[in-house]
């Protein structure tokens, strides 16, 4: 099939019914390579391309949507599995991408320079990487969460995570008022207020049960918010799915840093990336047969 990249000029032509665009044709007239950010999907294009070539599928398209919240490439049979076991949220972008980028780095950064240096680079990256991702709500609303949060460190004033979120949605409600009806949005900001106000309440009896109690914990909060809004809009529930999330979960974190570390080597030598993609590989194979077990 054709790709569509940023900066490419497209005509788009067909009958608009029930609210949607049906079997429309794509002309592609040109592409504007002088346009702003294109380094940066590019960049995108060519981490993929490094996942493509040490990686088979679906371990490949799953590394990309992890890392850099790439929706293509998925095969048709494992993203239906992901949405029946109710884990397709790891595989796109999503706040968590935010979290495990911003709060390394900035540790990182704080050993080589002052902190209240580090934060304004650190939101940087972030608005770089949340640019990358495609802006989806998730993200922009961490991303806006995040900048909220260092500046308020920055400025020396206690954060408060609730009101931050509230203030984010307001936001970016004002900006685009056509999200309040947004699948993503509505999942995003229920599974974060979920966490905020049931985290706490779950944690103690969750880290009873077994090691993986915090994760558990997280789920099941945000679980609370998000499964009204799933089953008013599908009219299904996957009761399976915070057993399911609990198991694959623990996972994301290190395949965030050995996906990072195989796009910085991959991008200079493909072969010294191998290396790093076996490791890598055991993680996404577990992560696959989890969901196609329980799918």
């Amino acid at each position: 099939f054709p790709e569509y990249h940023y900066g490419d000029q497209l005509i788009i032509t067909g009958k608009v019914r029930l609210r949607a665009l049906n079997y429309p044709q794509i002309q592609k007239t040109a592409a504007d390579r002088k346009r702003a950010f294109n380094w940066l999907f590019k960049l995108k294009r060519k981490i993929e391309a490094v996942y493509n070539s040490v990686l088979p599928e679906p371990q490949t398209s799953l590394l990309s949507g992890i890392v850099l919240g790439s929706e293509r490439g998925l095969p048709f049979d494992f993203s239906q599995a992901l949405k029946k076991t109710g884990t397709m949220h790891i595989v796109v972008a999503s706040g968590s991408n935010i979290s495990f980028v911003s709060q390394p780095l900035v540790d990182n950064l704080s050993g080589l320079v002052s902190r209240q240096a580090a934060l304004p680079i650190t939101l940087i990256f972030v608005w770089l990487y949340t640019l990358m991702a495609g802006f989806q709500p998730p993200v922009v609303r961490a991303a806006i969460m995040v900048s909220f949060a260092f500046l308020a460190q920055l400025f020396g004033k206690q954060k408060e995570a609730l009101p931050i979120l509230i203030l984010t949605a307001v936001l970016m409600l004002l900006i685009n008022p056509l999200l309040i009806s947004n699948l993503s949005f509505q999942l995003s900001f229920s599974a974060t207020l979920g966490i905020l106000i049931f985290y706490p309440r779950f944690k103690p009896f969750c880290r009873k049960l077994s090691f993986l109690g915090d994760d558990l914990a997280t789920t099941l909060a945000a679980q609370v918010l998000v499964l009204p809004i799933i089953y008013f809009r599908f009219h299904q529930l996957s009761l399976l799915s915070p057993l399911v999330n609990v198991l694959v979960l623990w996972t994301v974190p290190i395949l965030m840093k050995l996906g990072g570390l195989i796009a910085l080597i991959g991008l200079l030598s493909q072969g010294l990336a191998q290396v790093f993609a076996y490791p890598a590989w055991l993680f996404l194979t577990y992560f696959v047969k989890v969901i196609k077990f329980f799918k």
